[in-house]
């Protein structure tokens, strides 16, 4: 029998969801065959053992039991016996109102967690050869309770992992840790300083979350492969990405991160260099406090009915800063400068909103619109832009709502702006 047809016995038996995952498995662990059934063996004869989680159950009572007790406490008699000013004492009894709207919510958790507490996975330790893969550790596994964010709320375990690199052995080290059969759906893997070179690909329904080590920790990947992407996610598989830099010099039609087919990628705190990220066919992209630099085509490329929600971002020194193309946004105090084309540009049948967003000092327009295509700028600013600083050809529609529109070269508009109300009325 093949490893092939070895590992579907196996996960059929044990863990079904595994098994759209049997090919990367299998090309990952070519040769050691010995080595990956004896760590399959000890992983499924744990989890299958009694789990003793009497200490987990007594803390967590002991916690709801404190929690409960806070929400019975009167916080405006306690301010009130400090002698605190009028003034201080409003701020005081919000702020204390606002702990115990956040403890009840708590209670509720900590009542479901301790009821169903899900099996604890033990430390992985793991090794990985190959033609480009020298070595990695994965270990100092910590436990995060959490709840699905389902209607039924199932509780379920999310795993840290710790992964580094060893001298010499940056090549191929994450994707042979996704690779891994300890790793599962919803796990973290906490990245430590370093340059990781490789082409990450997530899909088939898995989800997983890169994230930096710690606060200040420099986290780059890198590509292996410079012709693909850094890291493409596809197949209904979610992404979340938190203290990340990605960065390529010769990135694949200008993307280094792709997504597609009803994927998501949620990222924080990252910064994309070199290259821009290209999200279509239903996928939902979400940047918070990002950075988009130096991108060819486009710092973000939203096309084909996905969606694009940008807030807190600096998009700069790109050949266009966001790309639309038949789907929705939202830039949200984002900022747009320096690209040597247009800083917005929209395409067919494009709706989106700029919410106190800077669009400035762009090679040609501020924000360019196609016809049938329709936008609402509310507190924003467009200036300093080579030609306008807001283009809308006939069919084109959009409504300024408090924007500063204004040291455009070409102008400040191509046409007159709508009037606000027939603006707002074809935007519904």
């Amino acid at each position: 029998m093949s490893l092939r047809d070895k590992l579907i016995t196996f996960y059929t038996k044990h863990n079904p969801t595994k098994l759209s995952q049997i090919d990367e498995i299998v090309e990952s662990f070519e040769g050691r065959e010995d080595d990956l059934f004896a760590a399959l063996e000890h992983k499924y004869s744990q989890s299958s053992a009694p789990t003793d989680s009497h200490d987990i159950h007594s803390n967590l009572k002991q916690l709801q039991s404190m929690l409960t007790s806070i929400l019975s406490f009167d916080t405006s008699g306690l301010i009130r016996s400090l002698g605190a000013t009028q003034e201080r004492t409003f701020d005081l009894v919000s702020l204390l109102t606002k702990f115990q709207n956040e403890a009840a919510t708590f209670v509720e958790y900590a009542a479901i967690v301790a009821n169903d507490i899900t099996t604890r996975r033990s430390p992985l330790q793991f090794k990985q050869q190959s033609e480009h893969v020298q070595s990695a550790v994965i270990g100092k596994t910590q436990y995060h309770y959490s709840l699905e964010p389902q209607p039924a709320r199932t509780p379920f375990v999310r795993v840290v992992h710790d992964v580094s690199i060893l001298p010499g052995s940056e090549r191929g080290v994450i994707q042979a840790a996704l690779a891994n059969p300890r790793v599962n759906p919803g796990d973290v893997l906490c990245l430590h300083p370093g340059t990781y070179i490789d082409n990450l690909s997530v899909s088939h329904n898995n989800f997983v979350e890169l994230r930096a080590a710690y606060p200040g920790a420099v986290v780059t990947i890198c590509p292996m492969d410079t012709s693909k992407p850094v890291i493409s996610v596809s197949e209904n598989a979610k992404l979340v990405l938190q203290g990340i830099v990605v960065g390529s010099t010769a990135a694949a039609s200008g993307a280094i991160v792709s997504l597609c087919n009803n994927s998501s990628v949620d990222c924080e705190n990252c910064e994309f260099v070199g290259g821009g990220i290209h999200c279509q066919g239903n996928a939902s992209l979400i940047l918070s406090h990002c950075r988009i630099s130096g991108a060819a085509f486009a710092g973000l490329y939203v096309k084909d009915g996905a969606f694009g929600s940008f807030s807190n971002c600096d998009i700069v020194e790109c050949e266009v800063g966001v790309r639309v193309k038949d789907s929705t946004y939202s830039i949200i105090k984002t900022s747009v400068r320096k690209c040597s084309s247009d800083g917005v540009a929209c395409h067919g049948a494009t709706r989106g909103v700029l919410q106190d967003a800077t669009v400035v000092e762009n090679g040609e327009n501020g924000v360019l619109l196609s016809p049938q295509s329709m936008a609402v700028l509310t507190g924003s600013t467009c200036s300093k832009n080579r030609l306008y600083g807001v283009y809308a050809p006939t069919g084109a529609d959009f409504a300024l709502i408090g924007s500063q529109v204004d040291s455009n070269g070409s102008g400040e508009f191509n046409r007159p702006p709508p009037s606000l109300s027939r603006a707002l009325q074809s935007l519904m």
